[in-house]
């Protein structure tokens, strides 16, 4: 449903986004996994912090491989569920009727929030999941990877046997990646800036000394 809808807004919009490459893709999707991350950290800190009424869910004991693997399947379908209704279908919808990129992220933070509140007020911590992911389909349109990176976390939580390390590992990559788009911001900008003052040293030079030879 939340497929057609995105697939009406845009025929109404007359928008054709070019896809996303699979360079962008590989990029997007740690990120994203920190994104979620940071949701779920928020979320806890705003609970503690204001002594908010909370739920905490134990880890299931899945002993049952057949059980084990509905349940993990299960767990991960989440990313296609949410981030297709709750980013894309917002995202889509509001840009394609005039909307501006704050009213995209207010209203992403409004869906998502209370579609999360079976944790408890704090929940309201996840509108810096809402936010952060709005930004990062804004910049990449990497939905699929966005859609991966929120599977693969609700996923990982129902397989303790893989340990952390995977889970430090996709936050160490995330991080990476935004520190490499970083510093490729800082030099873009860097060198435009030395561009910049090299042409108004030449147009200063010209004023200067202008051209005789006419």
């Amino acid at each position: 449903m939340a497929a057609a809808l995105i697939w009406a807004f845009r025929q109404y919009a007359h928008a054709r986004p070019a896809a996303a490459t699979w360079r962008t893709s590989i990029k997007t999707f740690p990120v994203s996994y920190i994104a979620v991350l940071l949701g779920f950290i928020a979320a806890s800190l705003m609970s503690r912090l204001f002594q908010l009424t909370g739920h905490t869910f134990d880890d299931e004991e899945l002993s049952d491989p057949l059980l084990a693997a509905l349940t993990i399947i299960n767990a991960g379908m989440a990313g296609p569920a949410e981030e297709l209704a709750l980013l894309a279908l917002v995202v889509v919808a509001l840009r394609a009727t005039g909307h501006g990129w704050t009213i995209v992220l207010l209203a992403a933070a409004a869906v998502r929030v209370p579609f999360h509140l079976y944790y408890g007020w704090g929940a309201f911590g996840f509108s810096v999941w809402a936010c952060l992911i709005v930004l990062l389909y804004k910049r990449t349109g990497a939905i699929v990877a966005i859609i991966l990176g929120h599977a693969t976390f609700n996923m990982a939580n129902y397989i303790p046997v893989i340990g952390g390390a995977p889970k430090l590992i996709a936050v160490a990559i995330g991080i990476w990646v935004i520190f490499m788009h970083l510093s490729n911001i800082m030099e873009n900008r860097l060198a435009d800036a030395q561009e910049q003052r090299r042409i108004e040293e030449n147009e200063a030079y010209e004023r200067g000394y202008p051209d005789r030879s006419k």
